[in-house]
């Protein structure tokens, strides 16, 4: 695997979104997160993960996507650069979150964006508070 710089962001698709950031060495076991706030609006062509379920049965459908990189190195999250388009398809508003962290919440109906940075090939591992469903995104 290639050394290189990797980020990720999740912004959420609605008026007041927030921008989830890490920077992760490739190999590394740790990253440092980095918050901000973009608006977007829906990208058609990034591929998307529904939130489905409640309780036990709280999940990501698929839970597993190969995505493409945002860029080499880290710009604005918006429509343009997706990686992936989260939707939530219950009535509850979700918590997404990355290493057990909480980075976003994604309120009933609405959705949320992933943007990806690097090169080579490297896995992000979400989840949803509550649930121990994973979403898994391989980025190449």
């Amino acid at each position: 695997m290639q050394r290189s710089l990797r980020m990720l962001s999740v912004a959420a698709l609605v008026a007041a979104p927030m921008v989830f950031g890490v920077v992760s060495p490739a190999g590394a076991r740790t990253a440092t997160p980095r918050l901000g706030a973009v608006a977007l609006v829906r990208s058609a062509t990034a591929p998307t993960t529904y939130i489905e379920g409640s309780g036990a049965t709280l999940r990501f459908k698929p839970k597993q996507l190969a995505v493409g990189w945002s860029g080499s190195s880290p710009t604005t999250c918006d429509a343009t650069n997706l990686a992936v388009i989260i939707i939530n398809k219950t009535s509850a508003t979700q918590t997404l979150t990355y290493k057990r962290a909480a980075v976003a919440t994604v309120g009933p109906g609405a959705m949320s964006g992933i943007c990806v940075w690097g090169s080579g090939t490297f896995t992000f591992k979400f989840g949803l508070k509550g649930s121990t469903h994973k979403l898994t995104l391989n980025a190449s």
